[in-house]
């Protein structure tokens, strides 16, 4: 079939990069479309005797390409075009199936008919025409993507009924749809569906090494060039073993062409790497990703998070949105978010095409090979989880948590129905700086299960028991001091009670010495300084006034209660080299008696180490934890956050983000 290609004398300068990267071939890349012919032969002959064909395989395994480059092409082209010229309709249920159903087919319809006509009798609303009819429904798998995520099964089931209808043997309509094979259990709850693809079920294989061979070497020879037979034979192994091996192979050869060095027959020396499949995507992506200014990044992010997905059985997969709803969610100015489009546009990324409702554009990622191979993207290694894996745990928390307010509220809104400790702990970080995404009825339930860990944290015995020992400790240092300054004070009166008598007697003497002729009476003598060696005179010691003993020492302020709630300072890294550094600082909070629950590694972060605190009182105690820092060689620089609702911060809630010394690696 390879000669009778359309496009089959293009010459080598035409063709330019005879690779179409990792978008899917289109009717229009056929002639560069190679090692299917058995395959597309296959399903022409079986769309002759029937009107309903469902192309089945695993992602990345080339349906689309298949369809559309393969069977499509070879229609238009006049294969089977007994009755005229075939007319071509692609669609894919996307964010809305009825919408894309009536847009796509309303061109083919008879004059005046009704979007609702199209929808329940698509067979007789469409014009008989000159030709047969073919209508490919592209990422069918979509549709259920799409009832899951709006709860809108009515109107996926008529959709499904309104496809099976225009099956009819005389209605001159043919349907090919394409679906991930994972989706196939989910055929069954639509029995019109399930019957239809029980008679035209076609399972995409996996294409053998020759083929794959052929795939590589025909477009390169199709562009006017060569290709040596030990790069060949390298990429069509890797190929064969990597899941993803059809979609990165198309953009490893891409790169390698346009690095390839003029007038040389492509080959590792010749294009300067030997990177694997796989590190050609993602180290792509991430030279896009670096060029962006942090804005752009930041955008960029919130971009990928807003059009990906992951599934509750942990496959990554896209999720076409028009552009003015991704600027609404992700609050990103549309200015910056467009500029960040084209840049990943630009380089086979993403994917821009016009909506069904004829709204603003639609924004796909243009394989889910990308979410796969793009670490930054897809990665769900705990110590550097991917943005997807992230979204998907902070979309899996704000379910949680109205999925429990729910059953809360159900049950007159008892404590047992909280959230604490730990669940509670992962879920306020999952969904910190997302509460507004919360119902209010979540957001009662959060601050509830909050006041509530708080309580038990302060009657928990960790707590507790101290606090007692603390206020029995206080209760007997004050008994102490009490008695000791009331035994002070009793010597102290009897002191002046000895010195009044003793005054008493001098003024005694001096009367009696005046009255006996001016004799003086014996006056007790003035003490002298004591002899080291002589004895003590009874007589001074009896009479000398007792010496004044200072004050006893005033018990150390012991902490109340009220205060027994330790400063907690978490600990952020950007990368796993740094955790010797957060060792170090955590050991030297610690030793200050600052609780440091733990170390966590995180995607981004200052460009410098900070300590952030978030109420303003709490300026000496963070300023404590600075010195600390500071003495341990940890230097850093403190930082007020102002949050919306100063009561979501906990008390003494303190962040060490610790910045790495060169940028994180991922």
């Amino acid at each position: 079939m390879s000669g009778d290609r359309p496009g089959a004398s293009v010459t080598g300068a035409a063709i330019g990069n005879p690779f179409v990267g990792l978008r899917r071939f289109d009717t229009t890349d056929s002639h560069l479309f190679f090692g299917r012919d058995e395959q597309t032969y296959e399903l022409l002959r079986r769309l002759r005797l029937m009107h309903f064909l469902a192309v089945i395989g695993p992602s990345g395994c080339g349906k689309s390409s298949l369809i559309r480059a393969g069977v499509m092409a070879a229609l238009r082209d006049g294969f089977l075009a007994d009755e005229g010229d075939w007319r071509l309709v692609t669609l894919q249920p996307g964010n809305g199936p009825l919408a894309a159903w009536t847009a796509a087919l309303r061109p083919h319809v008879k004059p005046g008919t009704s979007d609702e006509t199209i929808v329940r009798d698509p067979a007789t609303a469409l014009d008989p025409g000159p030709g047969p009819i073919a209508i490919l429904v592209d990422q069918f798998e979509e549709l259920f993507q799409y009832a899951a995520r709006t709860g809108r099964t009515d109107e996926a089931h008529a959709f499904v009924e309104s496809i099976i209808r225009t099956g009819a043997p005389d209605a001159r309509i043919y349907t090919i749809l394409t679906m991930r094979s994972e989706y196939l259990a989910q055929c069954a709850e639509y029995p019109l569906l399930a019957d239809a693809i029980n008679s035209g079920l076609h399972l995409v294989s996996r294409m053998t090494p020759a083929q794959i061979r052929e795939a590589i070497v025909m477009p390169v020879h199709k562009a006017g060039a060569a290709i040596t037979v030990a790069l060949t034979d390298r990429l069509a192994d890797e190929a064969v073993r990597e899941a993803d091996g059809l979609p990165v192979l198309q953009h490893a050869l891409m790169r390698m062409w346009n690095n390839r060095a003029p007038f040389e027959p492509l080959s590792d020396s010749s294009t300067g790497t030997t990177r694997s499949l796989g590190e050609f995507v993602n180290d792509h992506a991430e030279q896009v990703y670096t060029n962006l200014s942090p804005e752009q990044k930041v955008a960029a992010e919130k971009l990928f998070r807003c059009i990906s997905e992951m599934t509750d059985e942990g496959n990554l997969v896209r999720r076409a949105t028009e552009f003015d709803r991704i600027c609404a969610a992700t609050g990103v100015p549309a200015g910056v978010m467009r500029s960040v489009v084209e840049a990943f546009e630009r380089d086979g990324f993403l994917v821009v095409s016009q909506s069904a409702g004829g709204g603003s554009p639609l924004i796909d990622i243009s394989h889910e090979a990308i979410a796969r191979q793009w670490r930054r993207l897809g990665s769900k290694d705990p110590l550097a989880e991917g943005w997807i894996v992230n979204e998907a745990r902070h979309r899996t928390a704000l379910e949680q948590i109205e999925r429990a307010a729910a059953e809360w509220n159900a049950n007159a809104q008892g404590n047992d129905f909280l959230f604490k400790g730990l669940r509670l702990e992962l879920s306020s970080r999952h969904i910190a700086g997302r509460e507004s995404q919360l119902s209010a009825a979540g957001r009662q339930f959060l601050l509830a299960s909050q006041k509530r860990d708080e309580r038990e944290k302060w009657l928990s015995p960790k707590v507790l028991v101290p606090s007692t020992t603390a206020l029995v400790l206080i209760i007997g240092l004050s008994i102490y001091s009490l008695a000791t300054r009331q035994n002070l004070a009793q010597e102290s009166d009897r002191a002046a009670e000895a010195e009044s008598l003793l005054v008493e007697q001098i003024d005694r003497s001096d009367s009696a010495g005046t009255q006996t002729g001016g004799r003086p009476a014996p006056v007790t003598p003035t003490p002298k300084p004591p002899n080291p060696g002589a004895k003590p005179d009874p007589a001074v010691v009896a009479t000398a006034p007792p010496i004044a003993l200072p004050p006893p020492p005033e018990p150390a302020p012991s902490p109340s209660v009220a205060n027994q709630l330790q400063p907690r300072v978490y600990i952020q890294i950007r990368d796993p080299s740094q955790r010797d550094q957060a060792a170090r600082a955590a050991a030297a909070l610690r030793g200050a008696r600052i609780i440091v629950p733990g170390v966590e590694l995180v995607k981004v972060g200052p460009s410098s180490t900070e300590l952030r605190y978030f109420k303003a009182e709490e300026q000496d105690e963070v300023r404590r934890a600075v010195s600390v820092l500071s003495a341990a060689g940890v230097p850093v620089t403190l930082r007020f956050v102002q949050l919306k609702e100063r009561s979501r911060a906990r008390p003494f809630h303190f962040e060490l983000w610790l910045a790495p010394e060169t940028a994180a690696k991922y």
